[in-house]
C-alpha cells in the first residue's frame, strides 16, 4: 500500500539433519526451431535510497571447502559461445559509475584464494585478446591501472612477484613469439612517463633490475634497444642517462656495459659514437673517471681486447678527415695541473715482447700540399724555482748483442730545395755559464770504444761545405777566449796520435807523443809577426834540395861566451861554432904555427871546418893557411905570419863546424 512494502519471495529448501539438503533449479527448457528461454534476474527501480542489491552466495562448510559460484555463458556447439559481461551500469547526472571488484576471501591459516582471468584455447584461430583499459576522463588524470603482488611478513621470504609474459609462438616453421608493449600515454603536452623500478629495502640491498632479450636456442638470442623518440619539427631528441644513485655511505655502484663470451665466433663490438647534425659545432664526447675530495681521483682506462693464440687488438685514438673546407680535429695528451705537488706524468710505451720483438713507436707529423710542414716539438717541464726537466733520448738496451741506434737527421730535400738543418745548441744564459754541449761514444769492455765522425757531405756543383770549430769569445775585461784541444786517446802502450788530411785524403799533419811530421804535397809557410822558435832536444834535421834563407842573415849558432887559448899545440872546443886565442904573441913574419883543434860536433873527415881570422896580431899580417879534419873530432889547424913585421899580440881565429 501507501506506506509499507511489498512482500518478500524466499525459495529455500527445507533443513537437513543428516545429509545433504535439497537442490534448487531454475532453468528454461529446451527449444527445438528457436532458441532457449531467458532467464532474467533484477532488482525493482526506486525513488530514494540506495538501490537494491543482488546477492548471491554459496554454501557455508565447518568443516570442508566452502561451496563454489560458477557462472558460464551457453555453449555454441558450431558457432561462438555467449557472452559473459559483469559490467557495472551507467552513472546518473551527479554521481560515478559503480566500481568492479573481484577478490578471494581472508584466509586464516594458509594461502588466500588465486584469481584467475584467461582465455580458452583457440583451435584454427587465436586465442582472445584479455583488455584491461581504464575509461577516458574529461576532468583531472586519468584513472590509474594498479597491479600489486601480495606482501608477506614471514622472515627470509620474498614478497609476492609479478609475471608478465607474451604468448609462445610454438610453430617449428617460423613462429614468433608475441610482443610485450609497455608505453607511456600519449599527451597534448608531456607525453607520460614509463618508470620501471625494483623495490626498496630498509636493511638490505634493494631490488635489482634485469632487462634480458629473449633467448635462441638455436639462433640469435633477441635485441635489446633502449633509445628515445625521433624529436618531432622544433625539439630535440630526448637524453638518455645510464647512472647509478648516489651514496651516503660507501661507494657509489658501478656500471657495466659489455658483450657477451663467444664459442665458435668472435665477441660483439661495443659502439659508442655521437650522432652527426647538420647545424654548429659537432658535440662533445667526454669521458671522465671519477672525482675524490680526499684522496686520488679515478682512473680512465682504453684497453684493447687480449687474443690468447695470436695477436691483441689495436687501440686506435684518433680524429676524423676534415670537410673541404676545414682542418682535422686536434688530438690532446695532457695531465692536470697541479696546485700543490707534481702533476702526472705521461707514459708511452710498447709492451714486452718474448719470442719476437717490441712493438715500434712512431711519432710522425702528417704531409701536407701547402706551407712549411708541420713541427713535432719535444720540450721538457720549465721549472721557476729549480733546474729545468731533462730531455733524454735513449736507444733500446741489446743485453746479449748491440743496443739500438739512436738517428737524428733531416730527410732528402725535394727537386728544388736543401735538406734540413741539425742545431745542436745549448740556450742562453742571463745569469752564469751557459750549458755544455757533449758528443762522444761510450767506454767499452773487450773492444774498442766506438768511432766518432763528423763529416760535410759532398756536393755536386760550388765549393765544398766548410767545417768550422770555434771557442767562444769574452767580451769581459781581461780575459781570454776559449781555446780549442784536439786530444788523441790515450793507451796503455803510448797514445795515439792526431792526423790531419787534406781533400785527397792524403795524411798532412800527424801529431804523436814521439813524433810531429808536416808533410806537403806543394810548400809550406810558416810566418810569424816576431818570432819563430824551434826547438830540438836532440837532433834537427832540415833537408831539400836547396836550403834558401833568402835575403835574412843566419845567427844563432851554439858558441862558448869565451874564447879558447892554444895551449901546447892544441885546443878543445865542443861547441859548432867558437873562438880560439893563439898561443903566439910574437909570431915573426914569414912563419907559421899549427896546432889541434879537439871538437866532439866534429863526426868524421867528411866533416866541413871553417876557420877565418876574427881579430889580427898587432903589426903583423896572420892567415889561415891550413885546416885539414884529420880524424873523427880533430882538425889541424896552420896560422901563417903574411905581414912583413913581427906580431906584437895574440890573434883571435873564429871557426864553423858543418855536417853532411
Amino acid at each position: 500500500g501507501t506506506k509499507g512494502v511489498s512482500g518478500a519471495l524466499y525459495f529455500s529448501t527445507g533443513s537437513s539433519s543428516s545429509g545433504n539438503t535439497g537442490y534448487i533449479f531454475i532453468g528454461t527448457g529446451a527449444a527445438t526451431s528457436g532458441r532457449g528461454g531467458l532467464i532474467s534476474i533484477t532488482v525493482g527501480s526506486g525513488t530514494s535510497g540506495v538501490g537494491g542489491s543482488i546477492e548471491v552466495s554459496a554454501g557455508m562448510s565447518t568443516s570442508k571447502t566452502g561451496g563454489a559460484i560458477s557462472i558460464c555463458s551457453g555453449l555454441g556447439s558450431t558457432t561462438t559461445s555467449g557472452e559473459l559481461v559483469l559490467a557495472t551500469s551507467n552513472s546518473g547526472a551527479s554521481g560515478v559509475s559503480g566500481s568492479v571488484t573481484l577478490s578471494t576471501g581472508i584466509s586464516r591459516t594458509g594461502s588466500s584464494g588465486a584469481t584467475t582471468i584467461s582465455t580458452g584455447t583457440a583451435t584454427g584461430g587465436a586465442g582472445g585478446q584479455i583488455v584491461l583499459s581504464v575509461g577516458s576522463g574529461d576532468t583531472g588524470a586519468g584513472g590509474s591501472v594498479s597491479i600489486s603482488s601480495g606482501q608477506t611478513t614471514a622472515e627470509n621470504a620474498e614478497g609476492g612477484g609479478i609475471a608478465i609474459s607474451a604468448g609462445h609462438g610454438s610453430s617449428t616453421a617460423g613462429g614468433l613469439g608475441g610482443a610485450l608493449t609497455l608505453s607511456g600515454g600519449q599527451g597534448a603536452s608531456t607525453g607520460g612517463v614509463l618508470r620501471a623500478s625494483a623495490g626498496t629495502s630498509t636493511s638490505a640491498t634493494g631490488g635489482s633490475l634485469d632487462l634480458s632479450s629473449g633467448e635462441g636456442t638455436a639462433t640469435t638470442s633477441g635485441k635489446i634497444i633502449i633509445r628515445s623518440a625521433n624529436a618531432g619539427t622544433k625539439g630535440a631528441s630526448g637524453s638518455l642517462y645510464f647512472s647509478s644513485g648516489s651514496s651516503s655511505s660507501g661507494s657509489s655502484g658501478d656500471i657495466y656495459i659489455g658483450t657477451g663470451a663467444a664459442t665458435g665466433g668472435r665477441a660483439g663490438a661495443v659502439i659508442v659514437s655521437v650522432g652527426s647534425g647538420t647545424s654548429g659545432v659537432g658535440v662533445e664526447f667526454t669521458l671522465n673517471g671519477g672525482r675524490s675530495t680526499v684522496n686520488t681521483g679515478g682512473a680512465v682506462r682504453i684497453s684493447s681486447g687480449e687474443g690468447t693464440a695470436t695477436s691483441s687488438g689495436a687501440v686506435v685514438i684518433r680524429s676524423l678527415n676534415s670537410g673541404t673546407k676545414g682542418v682535422s680535429g686536434a688530438l690532446f695528451f695532457s695531465t692536470g695541473s697541479s696546485s700543490s705537488g707534481n702533476s702526472g706524468g705521461i707514459a708511452i710505451g710498447t709492451g714486452a715482447a718474448t719470442a719476437g720483438r717490441s712493438g715500434a713507436i712512431v711519432i710522425t707529423a702528417g704531409s701536407g700540399t701547402s706551407g712549411a710542414g708541420a713541427s713535432i716539438q719535444v720540450s721538457a717541464g720549465r721549472s721557476t724555482i729549480n733546474t729545468g726537466g731533462l730531455l733524454s733520448i735513449t736507444s733500446g738496451e741489446g743485453t746479449a748483442t748491440t743496443s739500438g741506434a739512436v738517428m737524428i737527421r733531416s730527410l732528402n730535400s725535394g727537386t728544388n730545395g736543401v735538406s734540413g738543418k741539425l742545431v745542436f745548441s745549448s740556450g742562453t744564459s742571463s745569469s752564469g755559464n751557459t750549458g755544455g754541449v757533449y758528443i762522444g761514444s761510450g767506454a767499452a769492455t773487450g773492444g774498442r770504444g766506438g768511432a766518432m765522425v763528423l763529416a760535410v757531405g759532398a756536393g755536386t756543383s760550388g765549393k765544398g761545405g766548410d767545417m768550422i770549430l770555434q771557442a767562444g769569445g769574452s767580451s769581459a775585461t781581461s780575459k781570454d777566449g776559449g781555446s780549442i784541444y784536439i786530444k788523441p786517446g790515450v793507451g796503455t802502450t803510448t797514445t795515439a796520435g792526431v792526423y790531419l788530411y787534406d781533400g785527397g785524403g792524403t795524411i798532412r799533419i800527424t801529431v804523436t807523443s814521439s813524433t810531429i811530421v808536416l808533410s806537403s804535397g806543394g810548400s809550406v809557410d810558416v810566418s810569424a809577426s816576431s818570432t819563430v822558435a824551434v826547438t830540438a832536444g836532440t837532433t834537427m834535421t832540415l833537408t831539400a834540395t836547396t836550403l834558401s834563407f833568402g835575403s835574412s842573415p843566419l845567427q844563432g849558432f851554439e858558441t862558448t861566451t869565451n874564447a879558447v887559448t892554444v895551449a901546447s899545440n892544441a885546443v878543445t872546443s865542443n861547441t859548432m861554432t867558437g873562438q880560439i886565442t893563439g898561443s903566439s904573441t910574437t909570431l915573426a913574419a914569414g912563419a907559421s904555427e899549427s896546432f889541434t883543434l879537439t871538437n866532439s860536433r866534429i863526426n868524421n873527415d867528411k866533416s866541413i871546418v871553417l876557420v877565418n881570422v876574427l881579430s889580427p896580431c898587432a903589426t903583423g899580417f896572420v892567415v889561415v893557411s891550413k885546416a885539414l879534419v884529420s880524424a873523427t873530432g880533430s882538425v889541424a889547424i896552420t896560422v901563417y905570419n903574411a905581414g912583413d913585421s913581427a906580431c906584437t899580440s895574440s890573434y883571435i881565429l873564429g871557426f864553423l863546424v858543418l855536417n853532411n
